[in-house]
């Protein structure tokens, strides 16, 4: 058996793509709502006294900021530029 070794950039690309085709119908719209509901998208993950707690609200809700950018366009995080006074 030959060792092939994938590039890492189509790996990514496929990801995406797989995302994408999964995200765009209407079971995979169910599944991402579902998710952002179980991850707390929506909801300050800070539980006072509890660090356990909290690193575990942080964790699920970092899993859905990996599903939210991945179902970006390219999957890759924005930047915007900031405007000088000049640009105003």
């Amino acid at each position: 058996m030959a060792d092939e070794t994938k590039n890492p950039i189509d790996e990514k690309q496929q990801l995406i793509a797989d995302f994408m085709s999964i995200a765009n119908t209407d079971a995979g719209a169910n599944v991402i709502r579902g998710l952002s509901k179980f991850c707390g998208e929506n909801e300050n993950p800070y539980v006072q006294g509890s660090f356990d707690r909290t690193s575990q609200k942080c964790g699920k809700l970092s899993v859905m900021y990996f599903i939210r950018k991945m179902l970006a366009s390219d999957g890759l995080p924005k930047q915007q530029k900031v405007k000088t006074e000049k640009e105003r």
